[in-house]
């Protein structure tokens, strides 16, 4: 996690929570929209907001390996990917199959250690 990483979280967890307000204490819809409209103005202060909104207007996804991928699982995969996983899933079975067979062969045979990968 990154400095800035750790600074939207903050700004996050305040909104979510109601502010610095007691345990008890009830807070409106606007005091909850007050705080989301504080923090993301003090957010756009900050250089790393700006770099980072520019990397999603131009790429379409989040900044980082790690926030691609939790980009990826917050929606549902194409059907095309999923044909391609299966695709894959299948050619990594057939490959093995071959691998176990090759094997087997060379053991019947007499072959010692199976083949040699």
């Amino acid at each position: 996690m990154t400095e800035h990483d750790a600074l939207v979280a903050g700004k996050v967890a305040l909104v979510l929570c109601g502010g610095e307000v007691d345990d008890a204490e009830t807070v409106s819809e606007e005091h909850l929209l007050a705080l989301e409209r504080e923090a993301f103005l003090s957010l756009l202060g900050e250089p790393r907001t700006h770099e980072r909104i520019e990397h999603m207007l131009k790429t379409g996804s989040p900044c980082g390996t790690r926030s691609v991928r939790l980009h990826q699982l917050s929606r549902p995969p194409r059907p095309e990917a999923l044909h391609r996983q299966q695709e894959a899933r299948e050619e990594r079975a057939r490959d093995g199959l071959v691998h176990l067979r090759l094997h087997r062969d060379r053991a019947r045979q007499g072959g010692r250690g199976g083949p040699r990968c």
